[in-house]
């Protein structure tokens, strides 16, 4: 046996330069300021800032700024306005410079060659505040572009940067509390950041004595999760009451991609301002994950937003960042956690359960506290549980909190027949992950997911034998990626093998055998039809090694991806879908590198899937799409319209079929399909005849046809609804039967009394399903449906 630990000497191994790097990343509670105890956050764009005075703001308008470069886009530093400077340590005139336009360079530019020295990216710049008045101007650093021959090839060696842009002094003396706000975009490479690597926030009273603040908001090698990518730190303690404070914008030690920035403010925060910097549910702890400052977001286990009734484990604890923005110390600070039946958009979810924690005495001005509340909840382990959940944390002071609005949390899940993954598959293409992303990588090596099994609850019909689970493989997301391309250009193919493991509990710890899986599928050819797709890849099955029965609550099974791609591309490498915008957990980032496996310590999860179905039963599904194009507020179908519906065939090749939308706008699907996600393509052609393409993604978690109503937008953008739920019922009034229509797929029936008494529930139900009623006493009774996402309709029905 291997021993199943952390493996951070993986975080040793580097990566590869310009390639993916999955380590190397610290939350946001270790990105305390240098030199004081001072924190950061980032948060999504907001259009008001939570402000008193606004004591500066800068938000780079062209009527001040385009004389700061000359005509071919070269930094003018004596000609920065507003008392602006730039600064280069360097020597090569490698300025933070005013910008209109998207960065350049080799690395960074849609084109190659010369032309990456012209053309920009134009989704790299930041989506800033005051773009959508109009106002295109920002500060840039084009670091790719500063390290780029005029021919097009890298200048090696790299030179790294030490530049940096600095304000006027700005006068604070009268106020008692300073807050910064900025919004920026950048990626960076290829050193790990540090005290003298990666972008700072510098601020002096004296230009002589700095104190220094990290204001990275992505890994090495990524970007930030939104754009703008919204920064607000606390400066109170070198700022407040001063007559002259400096800022200065610096960055050391990189060599690539780029940092832009944009609306720049300094302001004195509202009296009392606590904000939900990050909000957690943990999900079957396991003391061997340890609950500390370092670990806080990475290492704990989060919910999985797929898990399977059968699977189902306690939800155990509420945790929580509260950072105090506001100009005042607050008192009694307290975490309430709930759980609800339904999304967080729904108007009424059920309230299940709810808790709140003990008091913190003092949330201290500046602070970043960390509150908990016990919860130790289990949603019950039965089928009538399908269907959408969420969890609500909600912080609050003693003292009334100036702007409310921030202070609540959420995170949605699903609770489905089979299905077990971590992420959210709406943005499964979002990041990407590979083993081949780590040195020392080889053919072989893999990523994955942990999943928690229960023992059997049921046993076989006729017999005392537990019924056990039955694995049924994995589904995979492949990436839309260059360095796939590549390989399918020189003609070679990727080989994906499902590969699953058991642990065992060896001295209080779960243990995994690398050498001896349980289960394993054959190795599927991936190719560019493959390409932006979901693909299945199932588990070889014997009538016996695919049935699992576990023999502790929340048994530990290992669900790994095993990747083979040859030396067909020298230095090659695979990679898959990844999802950047859910928020990761240790769960979701498992790694196969050499012998033994480990975490990737990673902010994003592995877009795949573990089917586990009832022993017995294999759940199938199926999709209706109503596809409708708005013009001035009128919705009419989409006819004309082409939906492709990428499946597999029993060779597991892809297949791509085609749907012409007619005169109803209604596109059916097969009715037959697995369990699990499935992409789609939506085609149109404008008014202008330009064509148009989406690509979508619809989740089967249970039995029975899903609707999806795809608007398209006057724009040519394509919104998704969800549909209306409808409750039919012949005849009414019954004497021996009612049947019961809906148009969407249904939880369960629930027939109730006139007085609120269940007389009848009727779990997953067909769209049109026959209830016998033979039996009710005559009266009045109340028919209502639930859907998969918890909503409801209810109908009344006389039992003659």
């Amino acid at each position: 046996m291997r021993k199943f630990t952390l493996v951070i000497s993986m975080l040793a191994m580097g990566s590869f330069v310009f390639g993916q790097q999955m380590d190397n990343v610290q939350h946001r509670l270790s990105k305390m300021t240098e030199n004081s105890v001072e924190t950061t956050t980032q948060s999504s764009k907001r259009d008001v800032i939570g402000a008193g005075d606004i004591i500066f703001s800068e938000t780079f308008d062209s009527t001040d700024w385009h004389t700061a470069i000359d005509d071919n886009l070269v930094a003018i530093p004596e000609n920065m306005p507003n008392g602006w400077t730039a600064y280069d340590a360097t020597g090569n005139n490698f300025f933070i410079r005013w910008s209109t336009t998207g960065p350049r360079g080799r690395y960074t530019s849609p084109s190659t060659g010369t032309a990456a020295l012209v053309d920009p990216c134009t989704t790299c710049l930041v989506y800033s505040t005051s773009d959508e008045e109009g106002d295109r101007g920002f500060l840039l650093l084009e670091l790719d572009f500063y390290n780029t021959m005029p021919n097009g090839s890298p200048v090696d060696p790299s030179i790294a940067m030490d530049t940096y842009v600095q304000t006027r002094a700005i006068d604070a003396s009268a106020n008692g509390a300073v807050s910064i706000y900025l919004e920026q975009n950048h990626r960076f490479c290829c050193a790990n950041y540090g005290p003298e690597v990666g972008p700072k926030l510098m601020v002096s009273t004296n230009l002589t004595d700095w104190t220094t603040y990290r204001i990275d908001q992505a890994a090495v090698n990524a970007t930030p999760k939104k754009n703008p990518s919204v920064l607000e730190i606390s400066l109170s303690s070198v700022a407040a009451n001063q007559s002259t404070v400096y800022l200065r914008f610096h960055l050391k030690g990189h060599v690539a991609y780029y940092w832009s920035m944009d609306d720049v403010s300094l302001y004195e925060p509202m009296p009392y301002d606590t904000r939900m910097e990050g909000f957690w549910v943990d999900y079957f702890k396991e003391d061997r994950v340890p609950y500390s400052d370092a670990n806080y977001g990475k290492g704990y286990n989060g919910i999985p937003y797929f898990g399977a009734y059968s699977a189902f484990q306690p939800l155990v604890k509420g945790r929580a960042m509260a950072g105090n923005f506001g100009a005042s110390q607050g008192t009694n600070l307290t975490l309430t956690t709930k759980v609800l039946k339904g999304t967080s958009q729904d108007e009424n979810p059920e309230e299940l359960f709810s808790a709140t924690s003990t008091p913190l005495p003092l949330h201290a001005l500046g602070a970043l506290d960390t509150v908990e509340v016990d919860l130790n909840y289990q949603i019950a382990r039965e089928v009538a549980s399908v269907g959408a959940y969420h969890v609500k944390g909600i912080l609050a002071m003693a003292e009334e909190d100036d702007i409310p609005e921030n202070n609540t949390g959420v995170f949605d899940f699903n609770i489905t027949e089979n299905i077990l993954n971590y992420i959210n598959p709406t943005y499964a293409h979002t990041d990407r992950s590979s083993p081949f992303g780590f040195v020392g990588s080889a053919d072989g090596d893999g990523v994955g997911s942990l999943y928690h099994l229960n023992p059997p609850t049921e046993v076989i019909d006729g017999t005392s034998i537990p019924a056990p689970h039955t694995a049924e493989g994995i589904n995979v997301f492949i990436a839309r990626d260059g360095y796939n391309r590549e390989i399918w250009r020189a003609g070679g193919v990727a080989y994906l093998t499902p590969t699953l493991y058991e642990a065992a509990m060896i001295d209080g710890a779960w243990d995994f055998d690398d050498t001896n899986a349980t289960l394993v599928g054959d190795a599927i050819a991936i190719d560019s039809l493959m390409e932006s797709t979901w693909v299945f890849l199932p588990f070889n099955k014997d009538g016996a090694t695919e049935l699992l029965t576990p023999a502790v609550e929340g048994h530990q099974y290992m669900a790994m991806v095993r990747f083979t791609i040859g030396d067909i591309v020298d230095g090659g490498r695979f990679w898959i879908g990844a999802d950047k915008y859910t928020q990761a957990n240790y769960n979701s980032l498992q790694l196969a590198i050499g012998e033994g496996f480990g975490w990737s310590s990673g902010t994003k999860g592995v877009s795949m899937e573990l089917m586990v179905n009832p022993y017995g039963v294999n759940p199938k599904g199926g999709a209706k799409f109503m596809i409708e194009m708005e013009t001035k507020g009128v919705k009419t179908p989409a006819e004309g319209a082409i939906l492709v519906f990428h499946t597999q065939d029993g060779d597991n090749t892809a297949v791509a079929t085609e749907y012409t939308v007619d005169p109803t706008g209604m596109v059916e699907t097969m009715d037959t399909l697995r369990m699990g996600t499935y992409s789609y393509t939506l085609k149109w052609t404008t008014a202008e005849d330009e064509p148009k393409q989406l690509n979508g993604r619809v989740s089967l978690n249970q039995s029975g046809i899903k609707i999806v109503n795809l608007i398209i937008n006057a724009d040519n953008t394509v919104g998704i609804e969800a549909p209306t739920m409808e409750l039919s019922m012949y005849p009414n009034p019954a004497n021996n039967s009612v049947t019961v229509e809906s148009n969407v797929a249904t939880s369960r029936i629930v027939v109730s009394n006139i007085v609120g008494q269940v007389v009848d529930v009727i779990n997953n139900p067909a769209t049109t399903q026959t209830i016998s009623v033979s039996n009710y006493a005559t009266g009045v009774y109340m028919v209502t449906i639930v859907d998969n996402e918890g909503n409801k309709v209810t109908k009344r029905l006389i039992k003659q």
